[in-house]
C-alpha cells in the first residue's frame, strides 16, 4: 500500500492513492521514521505497528479536516488488506487491525486466539503469511514516512530559544535592531539566526494561518536561502535578515496600510532572497569580465537577475515550497512584486526609481486612500526593499559603522581583482586612497536621505527614527574627515586588513555586535 503527494493542502480522497503494490511503485520515503522500540518491533507485527504509527498520525493532527482524511486512509487501508486476503472474512477475526474510534466497529466479540486461528485456516483462501504480509509491509513504509513528514512540518519552536535570543529576538519590530547581537546569542549559527527571525516575522504577520504556510518547510527554505549566501563581508545572510527585518519595520511603522497580506508576503520575501548567492562583485566588473551571469542576462543587472533565478530555482523544489497553498493568481501578483522590486535593488536603477515614484505620487498622493493599482503597489514595495538594502547609515552610529566597515572592505577586495586585470579601479574600491567618511557622507546627502525622505511620505514615523540618526551620523561622519588614517583605524572605522572582514569586530570597532560571524 502506499500513499502518494501527501504534505501538500492536505490527504484529501482525491489526492490519496492506495495501491495494492502489483505493478504499481511505490514513492521512496527516504529516512523513515520508526515509531517502535527495537524490543517492541520484535513483539509486535507488521500490521500492529502499521496502525500504530497510524494512530500517532491521527493524534498529532489538529483540524478536523486532517483527521477525517486520516479516517479515509485508515479505511482504506483495512479495506484493501481484506481484499488482498480474499479472506472475506469478518472484521471480528481479524485481530491484527485495531479499531480506529473514527470508524465504528460492527460484530460479536473475537473468540478465543485458538479458535480464531482455527477459523481462519479452514473457512477463508488466505496465501501464505509471507505473500499476504506484502501489502502491510508497503503500509508500514508509507505511514512512517507521513509521520517523517509530519514531523518536519513542526519547525523552530521559539520558546526554545536561549533567553538571551528572545531578548534580542522581541526587539524585532524596532529600528535599532542588531542582527549581529541575535547571531552571536544564538552561539554563531546564522542558519539557526535566520529560521529564528523569519519564523518571529512570519508569526507576527500570521502568514502560518493566511497563507497556510508549514512551519517545517518554512525552516528548509530558510536554511537552504542562507547556504546560498556567501561568506561576503557585506552581500551576506546577515545583510539579507538585516534588510528583511528593515522591511518588517517599515510595515510596523505605516507602510502595512498601503498593503494587502499577500503584497507584504511578497515585499518581506524579497527582501529575504533579494541578495542570494551574491559573490561580492559589482555588476559592472561581472560586465567588464563578461562572467556567467553577465552572459546570462545579456549584461542587464546580472547580479539582481541571477539573484532572482537562485531564489525561484529554490522555490520550485516542492519540500522548500513555502507557497504552495497559494492558488495561480496569488502567486503571480506575488511572483510580480518579487521580480520587480529585487530588479529595482539594482542601484543603477535608484534614480529611475524615484522618479517613477514621483510620478505617481504626484497624480494619485500619498493618503492611504490613495486608489493605487497593483502596479503601483509594486513600485511602493520596490522603494521600501530599496531603501531598507540602503538603510545602513541611518542605523544607530556603532551599527552603521560595522556595516561601513563591510562594504568597505568589500569595496576594496574588488579594487585588488580590478588591479590585478589592469582595469580602471571602481569608484571607492581603491585601497590606496581610503575615504571613508568622505565616502559616508557623500552616500548620505545625495542618496540615502533623499531616498527615506520621499518614504517618509508614506510612513511618517521615519523622520523619527532614520532620519534622525542620518542627521546624526552625517554630523558624526563630517566630524571624522579631517582625522588621520591612523586615528580612523583606531576608532574602527577603517576597513578590515583582511579579505573575508567576518571574523568578528577588531580593537577600536564599538559596534553592539561581538560576533558577526557571517559565514
Amino acid at each position: 500500500v502506499w500513499v502518494g503527494q501527501v504534505g501538500g493542502k492536505g490527504w484529501g480522497k482525491g489526492q490519496v492513492v492506495m495501491a495494492a503494490g502489483r505493478g504499481v511503485g511505490r514513492p521512496n520515503f527516504k529516512g523513515s521514521l520508526s515509531c517502535l522500540e527495537p524490543s517492541q518491533r520484535s513483539q509486535k507485527s507488521n500490521v500492529e505497528q502499521a496502525f500504530e504509527i497510524l494512530k500517532r498520525l491521527e493524534m498529532v493532527q489538529q483540524s478536523p479536516k486532517d483527521k477525517k482524511e486520516l479516517a479515509f486512509v485508515r479505511s482504506m487501508f483495512v479495506t484493501l488488506l481484506r481484499q488482498d486476503q480474499k479472506s472475506f472474512l469478518p472484521s471480528y477475526l481479524m485481530d491484527e487491525m485495531p479499531p480506529s474510534p473514527l470508524i465504528p466497529v460492527h460484530g460479536p466479540t473475537p473468540p478465543p486466539l485458538e479458535v480464531k486461528n482455527w477459523l481462519r485456516a479452514s473457512f477463508s483462501q488466505s496465501k501464505t503469511d509471507q505473500e499476504v504480509m506484502i501489502v502491510v509491509n508497503q503500509a508500514v513504509s508509507a505511514f512512517k514516512g507521513l509521520l517523517k513528514l509530519n514531523v518536519d512540518e513542526k519547525g523552530l519552536v521559539l520558546e526554545d530559544l536561549p533567553s538571551e535570543a528572545l531578548d534580542h529576538l522581541a526587539r524585532r519590530g524596532e529600528w535599532d535592531f542588531d542582527v549581529f547581537a541575535l547571531e552571536a546569542a544564538l552561539g554563531g549559527d546564522i542558519r539557526l539566526t535566520g529560521v529564528a527571525l523569519v519564523t518571529a516575522v512570519f508569526e507576527d504577520w500570521g502568514f502560518f494561518e493566511k497563507f497556510e504556510v508549514k512551519r517545517g518547510k518554512l525552516r528548509r527554505f530558510v536554511e537552504a536561502v542562507v547556504e546560498t549566501y556567501q561568506p561576503n563581508p557585506y552581500h551576506c545572510a546577515a545583510h539579507a535578515l538585516d534588510v528583511f527585518q528593515t522591511v518588517h519595520y517599515m510595515l510596523r511603522a505605516g507602510l502595512v496600510e498601503y498593503l494587502s497580506d499577500l503584497q507584504r508576503l511578497a515585499v518581506l520575501t524579497a527582501a529575504f532572497v533579494h541578495d542570494t548567492d551574491h559573490d561580492g562583485l559589482s555588476n559592472l566588473y561581472h560586465v567588464r569580465t563578461y562572467s556567467s551571469r553577465a552572459l546570462a542576462h545579456n549584461d542587464i543587472s546580472p547580479q539582481e537577475n541571477h539573484h532572482l533565478v537562485t531564489a525561484f530555482t529554490l522555490l520550485q523544489k516542492p519540500s522548500l515550497n513555502i507557497f504552495s497553498s497559494l492558488d495561480p493568481a496569488s502567486y503571480t501578483v506575488l511572483r510580480g512584486i518579487m521580480i520587480r522590486a529585487i530588479l529595482y535593488s539594482d542601484m543603477s536603477q535608484h534614480f529611475k526609481l524615484l522618479e517613477n515614484l514621483k510620478t505617481l505620487t504626484d497624480e494619485k498622493g500619498t493618503t492611504k486612500a490613495a486608489s493605487y493599482d497593483n502596479k503601483d503597489i509594486e513600485l511602493i514595495c520596490s522603494l521600501a526593499l530599496h531603501t531598507a538594502d540602503i538603510s545602513n547609515p541611518g542605523k544607530p552610529f556603532p551599527l552603521a559603522k560595522h556595516w561601513t566597515r563591510r562594504v568597505m572592505t568589500e569595496f576594496f577586495n574588488q579594487g585588488d581583482k580590478e588591479r590585478e586585470r589592469k582595469f580602471p579601479i571602481s569608484p571607492m574600491c581603491d585601497r590606496t586612497k581610503p575615504a571613508v567618511p568622505d565616502s559616508q557622507c557623500g552616500f548620505i546627502k545625495y542618496v540615502v536621505k533623499p531616498t527615506f525622505v520621499f518614504l517618509a511620505k508614506l510612513v511618517v514615523k521615519l523622520e523619527d527614527t532614520a532620519i534622525h540618526h542620518l542627521d546624526l551620523n552625517l554630523e558624526k561622519w563630517q566630524s571624522l574627515t579631517s582625522e588621520p588614517i591612523e586615528s580612523l583605524a583606531e576608532m574602527g572605522v577603517m576597513p578590515y586588513e583582511d579579505s573575508a572582514g567576518s571574523n568578528g569586530a577588531e580593537e577600536g570597532d564599538d559596534t553592539t555586535s561581538t560576533s558577526p560571524g557571517d559565514a
